[in-house]
């Protein structure tokens, strides 16, 4: 008996591997945006933006600065972002908004990938 094996050519594999990332991709941002729903990510996301703005405003410095931006700043101005960082630190709410953001953005990366990759390798 006589087995006709054909292989597939290189710009085939090449074709089918970007179909099956794009694939991943869309299945692990689905089940990414559908595990952020269920675990409550945005409740924790808006607790730390608004202690964010709430010391910024009150310590009038910006969070959002670049490094070419940081070194432009006056010794003065320095001192009060560094204060900033230190009030919003030692606030208990904020501290465990952050921690909150941190843990659900990789546990929700890690069992969106992993989800993904199981619903796209069993269907």
């Amino acid at each position: 008996m006589i087995y006709d094996i054909q292989h597939a050519s290189m710009w085939k594999r090449i074709s089918a591997f970007l179909f099956d990332g794009i694939m991943l991709g869309i299945a692990a941002v689905l089940f990414a945006w559908a595990l952020s729903g269920m675990l409550g990510y945005d409740r924790h996301s808006d607790a730390l933006e608004e202690a964010y703005a709430r010391y910024g405003e009150a310590y009038r410095v910006d969070f959002n600065l670049s490094l070419s931006a940081y070194d432009a700043m006056t010794a003065q101005e320095q001192q009060a972002l560094a204060d900033a960082y230190a009030a919003l630190s030692a606030d208990a709410v904020a501290a465990e908004a952050y921690s909150a953001v941190i843990s659900l953005t990789l546990l929700i990366t890690s069992l969106g990938i992993l989800f993904g990759y199981a619903v796209l390798e069993f269907a």
